[in-house]
């Protein structure tokens, strides 16, 4: 039996999820309107494209793979994602309509920022990841 369980996805958009006016990190809902207005304005106007991923959730750490060239990405450690949510049959986010979201947290040195990540599930309901 495997410790690791893979996922192809579509990274849709990831950005920074400090909140504006310095007072943390932007809570999902927050980061869902922002993604619904950058899937109304469409992708070449909003400046950012679909990259094809495989997601691999380790005992540890979510490692992101690109599927085209097999590179690692990201290597997060589960203990810096929070706040998972979906967004399944959402008309406001189509056409996109079996998405995980998830924040990472600050890191402990805080070289990156707070991030907030928008995938396209591919091979698996949302709800099962």
């Amino acid at each position: 039996m495997s410790d690791s369980y893979q996922f192809d996805l579509d990274l849709l958009t990831s950005f920074d999820a400090r909140s504006p006016g310095g007072g943390g990190v932007l809570s999902i809902d927050d980061g869902v309107q922002t993604f619904r207005a950058m899937v109304a304005e469409g992708p070449a106007s909003a400046g950012w494209a679909v990259v094809g991923v495989k997601l691999r959730l380790e005992p540890s750490a979510a490692v992101m793979t690109d599927s085209a060239s097999g590179d690692d990405m990201e290597h997060i450690p589960l203990s810096m994602i929070g706040d998972v949510s979906s967004l399944v049959g959402d008309r406001a986010s189509a056409p996109f309509d079996n998405v995980l979201v998830f924040t990472v947290r600050d890191d402990a040195f805080q070289i990156a920022p707070p991030e907030i990540y928008f995938f396209q599930c591919l091979d698996a309901p949302v709800l099962l990841i």
